[in-house]
């Protein structure tokens, strides 16, 4: 049965229903400021044990906090043997990611970012 997940405006609902070796898909809101990281730490909880795919295309800014949920998130994931990707990768989401320096941490995380 598959789960269906609540989402703040802006986030995209992953779909649970597939079978488990099939990674979950997140898509990310426009803005990742203090106000979306504990809706992002909240969906990322409900996909732990299951393999993540984070669409970052839609994100127009990134923050410090949401940085640190997904980079955390990350480190669980790898930490449980899980795929954790972060794909289409927007340009402002990567130059939050320069701006903040964790750009190198990430791609060191394997986050195809």
């Amino acid at each position: 049965m598959a789960r269906r997940l609540s989402a703040p405006p802006g986030y995209g609902v992953p779909d649970l229903g597939a079978p488990e070796n099939t990674p979950a898909t997140l898509r990310l809101g426009k803005v990742l400021d203090l106000a979306a990281a504990a809706a992002l730490k909240e969906e990322l909880a409900q996909l732990r044990g299951h393999p993540a795919v984070i669409d970052a295309s839609n994100v127009q800014r990134l923050g410090t906090q949401c940085a640190q949920v997904l980079l955390s998130a990350r480190r669980t994931w790898l930490a449980e043997s899980q795929i954790f990707e972060i794909k289409d990768a927007s340009e402002a989401f990567s130059e939050g990611l320069n701006r903040l320096g964790v750009h190198e941490m990430l791609q060191a995380m394997e986050i195809a970012a």
